[in-house]
């Protein structure tokens, strides 16, 4: 059984709409996160600052460049356990963010699906943990 933690940024986009911008996984090959709805983002590479990090991300996983609004007030940390034992402790920065130029599409083979999203629908997605904390967080 291995332990791991890694530190990730999550972009939380809106549009003028008020909606949020989330990604469908595309991961057959682990089931535990596969088709579940995420933030664009990825994580934070050795020495690099996590505002240039979601920038990249971003970039790569949906084609757009963004500005970053804030940070929001809360680190989430979650501990995933896969099938084969393995488990990974997720600490997860996130970012309020606007589109600055480009229009959202799949740019990575791991994203299925990119779609704005009501906040009231998003309850009722199968999504990872922390995007329902976020969007409470939304509300501040």
């Amino acid at each position: 059984m291995e332990q791991k933690q890694i530190t990730i940024v999550a972009a939380v986009i809106t549009n003028e709409k008020g909606e949020l911008l989330l990604a469908k996984r595309n991961q057959p090959q682990t089931p535990e996160i596969h088709g579940k709805w995420e933030f664009a983002g990825g994580g934070v590479d050795f020495g690099e600052d996590p505002v240039s990090s979601i920038k990249r991300e971003v970039l790569e996983e949906i084609g757009v460049e963004i500005k970053v609004v804030r940070l929001l007030p809360k680190v989430i940390s979650d501990i995933q356990k896969f099938n084969n034992g393995d488990q990974l402790q997720v600490l997860v920065l996130s970012y309020e963010c606007k589109i600055t130029s480009g229009t959202p599409n799949p740019t990575d083979n791991e994203i299925a699906e990119i779609k704005f999203f009501p906040l009231d629908e998003i309850k009722n997605l199968e999504a990872f943990k922390n995007i329902h904390e976020t969007v409470d967080l939304l509300k501040l």
